[in-house]
């Protein structure tokens, strides 16, 4: 589903409207998504997958929508989140791990993983048991 720009988080599996991309303690995925990007529907299908996998029920799915990056979305929230998180490509996953205020991020594009499922979740998956250890160690 292509959705109006703006910045939404999923609630049981369906896109709710948000004033602003913000983060307080647990975990994210951020699917910065453009309208007018070909490899955005692509990854369209994989990203409701996310949404619905089991495995990663205890992260919150947050999509940011512009038509194009920062230079073309009249929502001024969308906008500035591509700006504040300097998003150039498309599609781009930023995951998010915040614990007392403490933010840890981490971007990549499916390509980057051939739009494989399986690599990108573990790619997720990866990234927050990393965190998750540093954190025990600390």
């Amino acid at each position: 589903m292509v959705l109006e720009e703006g910045v939404y988080i999923y609630v049981d599996g369906k896109p709710q409207r948000i004033s602003s991309l913000s983060f307080e303690n647990g975990k994210y995925i951020v699917f910065f998504d453009n309208r007018k990007c070909p490899f955005c529907r692509i990854f369209d299908v994989m990203w409701d997958l996310l949404v619905k996998d089991q495995m990663l029920s205890d992260i919150k799915f947050v999509k940011v929508v512009c038509s194009y990056f920062a230079s073309d979305c009249v929502n001024e929230e969308a906008k500035k989140a591509y700006t504040e998180y300097e998003i150039w490509k498309s599609p781009t996953i930023m995951l998010v791990e915040v614990t007392n205020s403490e933010k840890r991020i981490s971007k990549f594009t499916p390509s980057q993983y051939n739009y494989d499922l399986q690599l990108i979740k573990k790619a997720i998956l990866n990234f927050f048991q990393r965190v998750e250890s540093n954190a025990n160690k600390q």
